[in-house]
């Protein structure tokens, strides 16, 4: 029955365009023409809609284009130069040391915190700090964090040096944590060291009663080289300790 109405449409068609003077002929075409036109109709929405998400793809890789040129922007390093106190610049060295980055990140990781920025410049409002006794010094910061430094000290009417000065006090927790780590590290190391030489005792009386190619020899002096390598390493966290005696800043 499909394949009989089909050829029906098909024979109605053909006699259409044969003789279009018959009224069956001008309904055809009138059908023919809605179709059209309401093809032609898709095809141009279909083509504002087709234009509409280009342009808003556009939109958004541009967006994303102008974020990520900003984003790397203010990771840029800049140099901004303070005048701060000489326990304050051993207390920044100190924790970049103690903590392992540099001390750009320390900077970045203190600034960019809008929170503590904004505690810290509450409580040094207006404050001035003493000309004497200060050193200039130049630091490598991103300049988001320059930034955030600068809009602070605007806002709250504090010195970038005020700012950066007590930020850093803020972090003498730290230092004086580490100081006593400090202190037990060298208690600690007397004690090794003891333990060490007698190892070292020990291991010359077995070379000259047993030889150096005795297998109770060789074992001992594997342990004892073994244990010599870290206290090696604690001699070098020793010396970087010892700046810890001035840190504190004043």
């Amino acid at each position: 029955m499909e394949n009989d109405s089909g050829s029906d449409q098909d024979d109605l068609s053909l006699a259409c365009i044969l003789r279009p003077d018959r009224p069956e002929a001008e309904l055809r075409i009138f059908s023919i023409c809605l179709d059209c036109e309401s093809a032609c109709f898709r095809s141009k929405d279909f083509d504002k809609r087709r234009t509409k998400k280009m342009e808003k793809r556009k939109k958004q890789v541009w967006s994303t284009d102008i974020s990520l040129t900003s984003d790397l922007r203010g990771k840029q390093s800049v140099r901004a130069t303070f005048r701060l106190s000489e326990g304050c610049i051993a207390a920044i060295s100190i924790v970049a040391t103690h903590l392992g980055i540099k001390q750009k990140s320390l900077f970045d990781h203190l600034v960019e915190d809008s929170q503590f920025l904004n505690s810290v410049a509450s409580e040094v409002r207006n404050a001035k700090l003493e000309k004497e006794h200060r050193v200039q010094k130049t630091y490598v910061m991103s300049r988001n964090s320059l930034y955030s430094l600068e809009e602070v000290s605007r806002n709250f009417n504090a010195s970038r040096d005020a700012l950066v000065e007590y930020s850093v006090q803020r972090l003498l927790p730290i230092i004086e944590a580490e100081r006593k780590k400090h202190e037990k590290r060298k208690e600690m190391l007397t004690e090794i060291r003891k333990h060490l030489d007698a190892g070292r005792k020990l291991l010359d009386q077995l070379n000259k009663d047993l030889g150096n190619d005795d297998p109770i020899y060789d074992k001992l002096g594997s342990v004892w080289h073994f244990i010599r390598t870290p206290v090696a390493t604690w001699l070098i966290l020793l010396k970087k300790g010892r700046l810890l005696k001035s840190s504190i800043p004043s």
